[in-house]
C-alpha cells in the first residue's frame, strides 16, 4: 500500500494528461489511507501473536522490503512512461528509501 501510494503520487505529478493526474491524485490519497490502516492493523496484530510468531513476521517483512526495489524497478520497466510512474532507476531509488524507512 505504501509503495502504491508513492507511485501514484509520482504519477499524479508526472502523468501526461490532466485527467490522469487527477485520477492518480485521488488514488494516491486512497492508497495512503490504506497504507496507514495496514500499519495500524499490523501494530495491533503484532500485539496478538507470540514472540516466535513476531520474529517470523518481522523476518518475512524484511525479506519483502529487501525485494521491493527490484520489484519496483521491474514494474517501472513494464509501465508506459505516459502514465507518469517513475522510471526504473527512480522507482528503485524510491523503493529503497521506502524500505529503509519502514
Amino acid at each position: 500500500e505504501a509503495w502504491s501510494a508513492l507511485a501514484c503520487a509520482a504519477a499524479a505529478r508526472d502523468a501526461d494528461t490532466s485527467e490522469l493526474r487527477a485520477i492518480y491524485t485521488r488514488l494516491a490519497a486512497d492508497e495512503a489511507e490504506h497504507a496507514q490502516l495496514a500499519w495500524d492493523l499490523h501494530t495491533w496484530f503484532m500485539g496478538q501473536v507470540t514472540a516466535d510468531q513476531r520474529r517470523e513476521i518481522e523476518a518475512a517483512q524484511q525479506r519483502a522490503l529487501a525485494e521491493l526495489p527490484t520489484l519496483a524497478r521491474a514494474q517501472a520497466r513494464h509501465t508506459p512512461r505516459a502514465l507518469g510512474f517513475p522510471g526504473p532507476g527512480a522507482a528503485r531509488h524510491f523503493a529503497t528509501a521506502l524500505a529503509r524507512a519502514a
